[in-house]
């Protein structure tokens, strides 16, 4: 009797809706009643389907949906009326005046006997099965029976429409050329992260990138594939699906950006750069399914890239302008801001695009993360290009201030005077002068050399000095590890500026040449006796060719990573060189 009472009173009060010639969206009305179970108990009434979500979300069942459609005859006689359902319940079926229109998988009394059907459907209603009336306006019945036990958490119809000929175009469309668009974009953003990957020493950021790039295209072409070519809901829920792989995006492009901009943490960068993912989990946890969740959760990045923007950390502003545009569009598509206004379209492309503006946004961050990363490329290519230039240069200043004329014309005068006085002494002469020009051509080519091999070059050149000036220069050395390296012709410009500038005139005189570890560098220390006690200090030997040549060859070898220094102490001249251990 009470169900009797609640059907008449909806009846009553419930005026059908009128198809009219186009698209009809009953979905979006207060227009059906809910029941429950076989017994049919009648449990709401004046339902849309975000309010149908709410009653029945979390409980499993056999349910029916019903509601009143008024179709004149003439619009009946004129043209073919089509039903479209757009829903992710796994089994349902429509009927019409008492005739199934549509089947969606087998509705069933639990989840064993239950089978799931096709995310889409729609059909031609034949024009017989119309009820026009004798006013020329009849009143049809459309009933709605469905079962929720293999996703009770999954009750959703986003759209049950009557409509012409087009109408699952029209309803499909703006859900596939978009995400078909952005498939191309995201596609073509993987290719070249994993070409930058593959060519540029395996930066992390490029397979991070490439991995967010594969998620967006994969939850791009999902949407493509359910509204052109539908797939069983039995085996994926589409909701939970692209939830997570939403979820996984959003993640992945936190700690894209904490990648990025690692170098706010200066301590620590490999473990603190798991506290942004962290910081996202938490979000994620604490909102839950906050109607702004993924507005949220974006928010994280963006705060560290104004962060790095603050520290004016390598594409910090560039990060940030490209985030705040990002953020806004995933507020504005969490919110539906644009939805109206995308409905009234006829550009199926320009509806689907703001229908889908996070992904929109991924896209211009896929552009903006590609375009620094080439700008940072060709950068790096231009500082390879000045290390190679500049390590030439010095190749040929090393060779040119080693065959200075005046070191030559001091040579040959000295080989002219042994070849008739001591010919044995002129045959040793020649070798080390042989010797010491092959060591130059062979080290000036390197980066690096051991401290062995540039010791052996400076005792040779002591050699050729001793023969030429009759003098007695000696080299001692004192806890220096020959294994070492340190950049070639370093200590052996030191030790020729230490002969020209303080042994001028002098025939004797001793090199020390000592080592010692402090806090990760290595401190080389030259000295010279060339300035007895009492004496006024030498000539400046630190801001000269050579001095400026160990400068450039340390830079080129630690940049920013060395020290040096030379200059007058007690005793004589000393020379400084720190370099990383």
């Amino acid at each position: 009797m009470p169900f009797l009472c609640l059907l008449f009173a909806t009846s009553w009060l419930t005026t059908p809706s009128v198809y009219e010639g186009r698209a009809l969206d009953l979905s979006e009305r207060p227009l059906f009643t809910l029941y429950r179970g076989d017994d049919q108990t009648a449990l709401a009434t004046a339902l849309d389907a975000r309010t149908l979500a709410d009653q029945v979300d979390g409980r499993s069942g056999v349910w029916r949906l019903t509601t009143q459609i008024a179709i004149p005859a003439q619009l009946r006689d004129a043209q073919d009326i089509w039903l479209y359902v757009k829903s992710d319940v796994a089994a349902f079926d429509v009927m019409l005046n008492g005739r199934v229109v549509l089947e969606n998988g087998r509705i069933g009394q639990n989840a064993a006997t239950e089978v799931g059907g096709l995310y889409r459907v729609s059909r031609q209603i034949p024009r017989a099965w119309i009820k026009t009336g004798g006013a020329g306006v009849g009143t049809n019945t459309l009933v709605i029976r469905f079962s929720n036990f293999q996703f009770p958490n999954g009750v959703h119809f986003y759209d049950i429409s009557l409509g012409p000929n087009g109408l699952t175009e029209a309803k499909s469309g703006p859900w596939v050329y978009g995400p078909l668009l952005l498939c191309g974009v995201f596609l073509l953003a993987v290719c070249i992260n994993l070409s930058f990957f593959a060519a540029f020493k395996r930066r992390p950021l490029f397979l991070l990138l490439a991995a967010l790039f594969a998620v967006c295209f994969w939850a791009m072409a999902e949407d493509v594939l359910m509204h052109r070519f539908p797939v069983s809901v039995a085996y994926r829920h589409q909701g939970t699906m692209g939830g997570r792989l939403d979820d996984l995006a959003f993640l992945l492009l936190t700690l894209v950006v904490g990648w990025e901009c690692r170098g706010l943490f200066l301590k620590q960068p490999r473990r603190g750069i798991w506290l942004i993912p962290g910081a996202a989990v938490m979000i994620v946890v604490l909102l839950g399914r906050h109607p702004l969740f993924y507005f949220w959760i974006s928010l994280v990045p963006l705060v560290l890239a104004l962060c790095a923007w603050r520290r004016r950390l390598a594409n910090g502003r560039l990060l940030s302008m490209a985030l705040v545009v990002f953020c806004a569009m995933v507020f504005c598509d969490e919110a539906d801001f644009f939805d109206g206004f995308a409905s009234a379209q006829a550009n199926f492309v320009v509806t689907s695009l703001l229908y889908y503006l996070d992904y929109l946004g991924f896209a211009l961050l896929a552009f903006v993360m590609v375009t620094a990363s080439a700008g940072g490329i060709i950068q790096q290519n231009r500082a390879l290009d000045q290390a190679q230039l500049r390590s030439s240069r010095l190749e040929l200043e090393l060779l040119l201030k080693h065959l200075h004329p005046h070191f030559l014309m001091n040579a040959l005068m000295a080989l002219q005077h042994l070849l008739m006085t001591d010919r044995e002494q002129a045959v040793t002469l020649v070798d080390a002068l042989a010797e010491e020009l092959h060591l130059l051509r062979v080290m000036s080519r390197r980066r690096l050399v051991t401290l062995d091999e540039e010791l052996e070059i400076c005792r040779i050149h002591l050699k050729i000095m001793n023969m030429q000036q009759r003098a007695d220069f000696r080299l001692s050395v004192d806890g220096v590890d020959g294994r070492a390296t340190i950049p070639p012709a370093i200590l052996h410009t030191l030790v020729e500026n230490g002969l020209t500038h303080g042994y001028a005139g002098c025939r004797e005189g001793t090199f020390q040449l000592t080592a010692e570890n402090d806090a990760g560098m290595v401190r080389y220390r030259l000295f010279n006796d060339s300035r007895p006690p009492g004496e006024s200090a030498p000539a400046s030997a630190g801001s000269g060719t050579g001095t400026a040549y160990v400068r450039a060859r340390l830079e080129e070898a630690y940049p920013g990573r060395w020290q040096f220094r030379a200059g007058a102490v007690p005793g004589g001249w000393e020379a400084v060189v720190a370099v990383p251990a």
